[in-house]
Parts: C-alpha cells; structure tokens; sequence
C-alpha cells in the first residue's frame, strides 16, 4: 500500500500547477464576470475559474455554462468541478481539450438569465527546446547572510524564429521520502514527497533585464534589480539566437533528511520547464512580480493594476507550451 502527501508552496503552486486559481482586481462598482485560466497544453486536464467582482471580495456567480471554441468550432463544454474548500465563491470548470501551437482557442462564459457575458481569445504558442543544461557546485550566501552550496544551472536553449516570443522558466526541486511502517508480516511503505520552485535569478542578465547583481549588492542596497519571483522574460536580448540563462537553487539535502532506522529511499531531482507563454501570461506575471516587490518594499507605492484580456468581464486567458529536462541530484538506498 502507498500513500502519497504532497507539501508545496502555495503561491508558486497556484502558477504553475495545470489548477490555476489566481489573483485578480475585485473592487469595481458594478458587478462584473471574472475568468481566470492559465491553460498548459502539456496538462491533460487544465481549470478555468469563474466569479464575480464584489466591493471588498469575489461573490459566487450561479446558473453559469462554458463554451470552449478551438478556430472558431465549438470543442467542449467544459462542466462544473466540486472544489474541495466547501466555502470557495470560485467555480471551476474542467478542460479536456488538447491543443497544437498556433490554434486560437477561444472561451466564452454566460448566466442562464444574460445578465453576466464575457469572453477571451488566445492564440497557442509554440513549444520551446531546451538544448542542455550544464550543473555546477558553488558555495553563495544564502538568505540568512550566511554561505552554503547551491547548484548552478546553466540552461542553453534557442528562441523560437522569427516572430516575438515571450518565455517562462521554471525550477522544480522534489524530495521524496520513503520510509516502512508497521510489523514485518503488515508492512507498509509511506511515501512523501515535497516540491520546491524557489530559485536565485539575479545573476542572469535577461532575467533581471539587464542588471544582473550579486548576494552582496543585495546585502549593501545598492541594487535597483527587481525580483523576477516567476522567472518571466522575452527574447528581445537574444533575438533568433541560443541563449545560455543561469539560475540556482539552494543544496538542502543534508538537512532535509532526517536519520531513520525504517528509511528505504531517499532521492532529490531537479526539473527545469522552459515555457513560451501568451503574451497576455506574460504581463499578468509581470504585473504580479512588481505588486510583490511593492508589497516587500514600501507600503506606500502605488498600487499596481493587473492586466485583463477578458471581453465584457475582467481577468485573464493565457496558455503556454513547454518542455522539461529532469535528473537526479542525490539518491540513496538502504541495504
């Protein structure tokens, strides 16, 4: 018997997970739709999220139906999912359909009585390649001004041509624990694994847009660079060309892993997803990195207003293509 728990940041969880629930601007005067979906083609099942727009929170919205249109036919109505938080005001409707780089896809969300209308249209974007990615050990001072190791990534990859291109990396670090219970004639094995998609990405000219800097100019508050929490970017600095992008993640094994007489495995890989995301995705995220840097920065910075693609509602409609390199950090057996 396997039993299997999952503990994952949330917010990363949100953005890059095929179950995207995000954030959005509710305080409008009139009530109005609100659609929600990030779609990844590489997910078999994707979520589009529908409510309404209240004075202090979103409000359920009732007797809604979703038409999903691929090039202009009619592909899926998607239908209503229970949510698992018997309190949400969100609907979620589940998506079964597959799509190919270049389909327009098209949804469109309407009330039983016709007072609530709203629709968004996306076009598909290609799917990216990564070449290789080269791994290296190096010791860089961590968030608590100290040194430890982390493991530098350098990702080669080659814009897509001829056309602008709008891309997303993602770092994801999971941990899995496996460990016997019970007697020897009722064993059991339990599992757990923990993800991570937290990475460093000051060092890399394209994604602090070009001012890379260094844990110490962090340190000194000499640095104007912007964090990047959702590692968004464009091809503008390496236009039709390859491009090596550099990225680290903080070595955790050594204290993660706790001595256990009843351990059986324990193992670390790393997954590096390169995106090429809608333009619409991309700056929803953008708007998203700068609402976090205000937030960690000063209270008093203007508020920042997220984007809408969405046609007599708010929200946003965006769908990326990616491609994904895994391999093994760390791994142990017991004898």
């Amino acid at each position: 018997m396997k039993k299997y728990i999952i503990i994952i940041p949330i917010l990363l969880l949100l953005l890059t997970a095929c179950t995207n629930e995000i954030p959005f601007d509710v305080k409008d005067t009139e009530s109005k739709m609100v659609i929600n979906a990030l779609i990844n083609t590489d997910c078999l099942e994707n979520r589009i999220f529908i409510s309404l727009t209240g004075k202090y929170d979103i409000e359920m919205i009732n007797d809604v139906s979703v038409s999903l249109y691929v090039n202009g036919v009619l592909k899926e109505m998607p239908e209503s999912i229970a949510d698992s938080d018997s309190n949400s005001k969100v609907k979620a409707f589940l998506v079964k359909s597959t799509f190919k780089p270049g389909d327009k896809v098209k949804i469109e969300a309407s009330t039983k009585d016709g007072k609530y209308h709203a629709w968004g249209e996306e076009t598909v974007p290609d799917r990216p390649s990564i070449i290789k990615i080269d791994t290296a050990s190096v010791r860089m001072k961590n968030k608590y001004e100290s040194y430890s190791d982390f493991l530098r990534l350098k990702v080669t990859f080659k814009d897509i041509p001829d056309k602008d291109s709008y891309y997303r990396i993602i770092v994801e670090n999971k941990k899995e624990y496996v460990y016997v219970i019970g007697l020897l004639d009722r064993e059991k094995e339990e599992i757990i694994n923990s993800y991570d998609y937290s990475f460093i990405s000051r060092e890399d000219v394209v994604l602090t847009d070009g001012k890379p800097t260094s844990a110490d100019d962090e340190e000194n508050g000499i640095t104007t660079t912007s964090s990047n929490m959702f590692g968004i970017f464009d091809d503008s600095r390496f236009l039709n060309s390859e491009y090596t992008m550099t990225v680290s993640q903080e070595n955790t094994y050594p204290t993660y892993f706790s001595s256990s007489n009843n351990a059986k495995r324990k193992s670390i890989n790393v997954t590096v997803y390169l995106q090429c995301i809608s333009k619409a995705e991309y700056y929803y995220l953008q708007a998203l990195n700068r609402s976090i840097d205000n937030a960690d920065d000063d209270i008093l910075s203007e508020p920042v207003h997220l984007p809408t693609n969405i046609n007599g509602g708010i929200g946003i409609l965006g769908f990326s293509a990616e491609s994904g390199k895994t391999f093994q950090v760390f791994n142990w057996t017991a004898e």
